[in-house]
């Protein structure tokens, strides 16, 4: 696990560039606090900074072929680098053990669709091949590992944190507007656009070529799919199952694969005691687990945690997260490179911390939501139609007023809030609904809550178009399927796997995320999703799968994400908090009406309605704002 950070210069490197690099890799230190190492050669200066896991002693970066002709720079894991290279030994000479040295003599082997073809893990890689004057960059198939890039007609910047890429001068520093838009709407920034203008991330399974002679323009190799809406699977159950369970016990073990200490978040939740549960059955060893609390009881998962952890005899570490102080806060916020109104970053944040002290890399359950349809929006396509059904007026006249009059409750996911946000999207296409039960800010909300100026440029961005895309790209397939793929390319990418590696890896911890290994990935897409998701039973096939594994009560327990108390902190002691970096921001007045976010804060703190998540949004953004444009 690494952060990896270069530029190609068609003219030739400048000793702007070569100085540039050291400030680069410096504002990613987190990401590598054990080693560094550049190349820099005629068109291109790289490097990387290292946090050793596999090979650590001798597989420092960059790596380099045998005549050097071909250098790369690595972020991730290549988890069947032991299958590969049994593949290439006779044929390659190895100086080192580690998984990175497949990259260059894989390219040498297979050329670069080849190696991308064959190579499995979590990954971000620059390879240069110096005698074709050829730079290749790709990311990983799930987007797992970040890459993000600044191009135009004579320079090319990457880097795996934007902080990183907006360290070197050619990169210009300049606020993407219309992002905002988007951001609002959703929460977090949807790409492969960012907030920066011209500065893109490299979408998952997708690679560049860059010379001076091949555009850059990014070439796809893998994407998920999904089966057409009447296609039929012969395969009965019990073969789905132990197909399943061969793809899984192979992800995890291949998972474990580490030459320094590893262990597993346990949220008690089904995914991450899925991963537990699997890494004990292969090793018959207790396994370092880690988990947070709270002390708010409706957010308090410790309890279903530390039953599974006395279930598999785990080395079990926990923690209780109280109310953060503000510079701590701060810090936490900080970790994000781009505004993202993900609250649960908090405990992500704090989680990584503590097992840090104990461990480099855990595995996590992430994932396993978008995959085998975890969430109550990826029923809803089954259902709205029978709410459509009913009369308009029964609808809109008995229906709607008795939703909107259910008074607010801060509990976690009340039965209010799913209930308008259920009304809101029911009526409308469901592509559009399933935008819609995601929304923070409508457009007629941010019509009032920016200034007319900024509003004037936000309003040419249309943040469902994202969405339409996405579902343009699978609508062959069944409804649930489109809303899994959707999210696998939205919320899963943009919000959570972002979450994950920036909380982690500011704290120098490697997080990896076994449920989203190809191979199982591409094994459950392909199935119908009455196999998937019988009838309401979210994640009903994961659950069949382990249901002889786990205690009864996990598999019972309804989804409940991972989200602190941040609802009830923000109306009591984070109050002061929250008023001075939202309201005395010295960037509020340039994009916010007063009158309106005043009026929110308001009732917000009376109990009038619940704003928590759209003014955390507004301190995230303001935080950021900040932090990336300071004079």
């Amino acid at each position: 696990m690494c952060g990896i950070a270069g530029i190609l210069r068609f003219a030739g490197i400048t000793d702007d560039d070569r100085q540039a690099l050291p400030r680069m890799l410096d504002a990613m230190a987190a990401r590598g606090p054990d080693d560094r190492g550049t190349y820099a050669s005629g068109l291109i200066a790289m490097g990387m900074v290292r946090l050793s896991i596999i090979d650590v002693g001798g597989g420092r970066q960059p790596v380099y072929n045998e005549d050097k002709t071909v250098a790369v720079v690595f972020n991730g894991e290549i988890y069947n680098y032991i299958e590969l290279r049994a593949e290439l030994q006779g044929q390659h000479t190895f100086v080192t053990h580690s998984d990175t040295e497949i990259l260059v003599h894989g390219y040498e082997q297979w050329g670069i669709e080849g190696l991308l073809e064959r190579i499995a893990g979590m990954f971000a890689f620059a390879l240069y091949d110096h005698k074709r004057r050829q730079l290749f960059v790709a990311r990983d198939r799930m987007g797992i590992k970040p890459l993000f890039y600044y191009a135009d007609a004579k320079t090319y910047v990457f880097a795996s944190d934007l902080k990183s890429l907006m360290a070197h001068s050619s990169v210009p520093c300049r606020m993407n507007s219309q992002m905002l838009s988007r951001y609002l709407s959703l929460g977090y920034p949807a790409g492969p656009e960012t907030f920066y203008q011209n500065v893109f991330q490299l979408s998952p399974g997708y690679y560049q070529v860059v010379s001076e002679q091949q555009s850059s323009e990014p070439l796809r190799y893998w994407n998920l799919t999904y089966p057409a809406r009447a296609a039929r699977d012969s395969r009965r159950l019990p073969q789905i199952l132990e197909q399943l369970d061969a793809a899984l016990t192979e992800s995890i073990k291949i998972h474990q694969r580490s030459d320094v200490p590893y262990g597993a978040f346990l949220s008690g939740g089904l995914d991450s005691t899925t991963v537990v549960a699997m890494m004990y059955l292969q090793t018959q060893r207790p396994v370092k687990t880690f988990s947070i609390g709270f002390k708010e009881k409706s957010y308090d998962e410790s309890h279903e945690a530390e039953l599974v952890a006395r279930h598999y005899g785990t080395e079990h570490h926990h923690m209780v997260l109280d109310v953060p102080g503000t510079d701590e806060l701060d810090r936490m916020i900080s970790a994000w490179d781009q505004p993202n109104a993900d609250y649960s970053c908090l405990p992500t944040y704090k989680v990584s911390e503590f097992a840090r002290q104990y461990v480099k890399v855990v595995l996590t359950g992430d994932g396993g939501d978008e995959i085998f349809a975890g969430y109550p929006t990826h029923f809803l396509p089954r259902i709205t139609p029978f709410y459509r059904g009913l009369p308009r007026w029964f609808r809109h006249g008995v229906m709607r007023p008795l939703v909107d009059a259910l008074p607010t409750s801060f509990g976690r996911i009340s039965f209010d809030y799913k209930a308008k946000l259920f009304v809101r999207g029911a009526d409308q296409p469901f592509e559009r609904g399933h935008y819609l039960w995601k929304l923070l800010f409508a457009e007629e909300d941010k019509a009032q809550l920016l200034q007319p100026d900024v509003w004037a440029e936000a309003r040419r961005e249309d943040p469902f178009g994202v969405f339409q895309n996405y579902f343009k790209d699978v609508s062959q397939a069944d409804p649930v399927n489109q809303v899994l793929y959707v999210d696998c390319k939205t919320f899963l990418l943009d919000d959570n796997q972002h979450k994950v590696d920036r909380m982690t890896m500011a704290n120098s911890l490697e997080a990896r995320l076994p449920l989203l290994d190809h191979k199982l990935v591409e094994l459950v897409c392909a199935l119908p999703p009455h196999i998937k998701l019988p009838g309401l039973n979210t994640k009903g096939l994961l659950r069949r799968l382990m249901r002889d594994r786990l205690p009864p009560r996990v598999l019972s327990m309804s989804k409940k994400g991972f989200s602190p108390p941040i609802p009830e902190w923000l109306r009591g002691p984070l109050y002061p908090y929250l008023r001075a970096k939202i309201l005395d921001s010295p960037a509020f007045d340039t994009y916010f009406r007063r009158p309106y976010v005043e009026q929110m804060i308001h009732e917000y703190h009376s109990g009038q309605s619940d704003h928590n998540r759209r003014l955390w949004a507004l301190l995230v953004f303001l935080h950021w704002h900040e932090q990336s444009f300071r004079s």
